[in-house]
């Protein structure tokens, strides 16, 4: 007898005459896995890189723009001066400013004013100046800014001091 639907229509069975040998797998239709390429994650840390970049430089204010660019300026005279100086990022430590020369290291906390003159730091940000340069052999230094002009004294007795001259030795 006839196994045919009841409704009328046929139903069409595959029959493959290809046999695989046995213990062959299927043909695996997976996608291959993504490349491991180092420039796609240098692409990708650069674009959040320079997005953090531009996100920070939007938000700082009118104030701390001019810190920054004090604490630039204080560097490029300490390196025309023969010291290898650098100013820490963000400038949230006691240190703002890291200048060595071959014999003598500075740490410096800068201060400044656009409009006036220049505060002293309070006791308390002395001593942790203090304590900081003290951990790493440094002279601690504090270095106002005002009128377009900056003088470094010594943190601990107040004393003016002049950042030491060194000619850098050309090769």
């Amino acid at each position: 007898m006839d196994s045919a639907p009841s409704d009328g229509t046929r139903t069409l069975v595959q029959v493959s005459y290809h046999r695989e040998p046995p213990g062959a797998k299927p043909p695996d239709h997976t996608p291959p896995p993504p490349s491991n390429s180092p420039w796609k994650l240098i692409g990708a840390a650069a674009l959040i890189y320079f997005g953090v970049k531009e996100y920070k430089s939007c938000r700082h204010s009118a104030r701390t723009i001019y810190g920054y660019s004090v604490e630039d300026g204080i560097v490029e005279y300490l390196r025309r001066r023969g010291a290898d100086a650098f100013a820490t990022a963000g400038s949230r430590g006691p240190i703002d400013v890291y200048a060595e020369w071959p014999r003598e290291r500075w740490g410096i906390q800068a201060k400044a004013s656009r409009d006036g003159v220049a505060k002293l730091p309070g006791p308390a940000e002395r001593e942790r100046l203090i304590a900081a340069c003290k951990a790493w052999r440094a002279r601690p230094v504090i270095a106002l800014h005002d009128d377009g002009r900056t003088t470094y004294y010594d943190a601990r007795t107040g004393d003016r001091v002049i950042p030491p001259r060194v000619q850098k030795r050309r090769a």
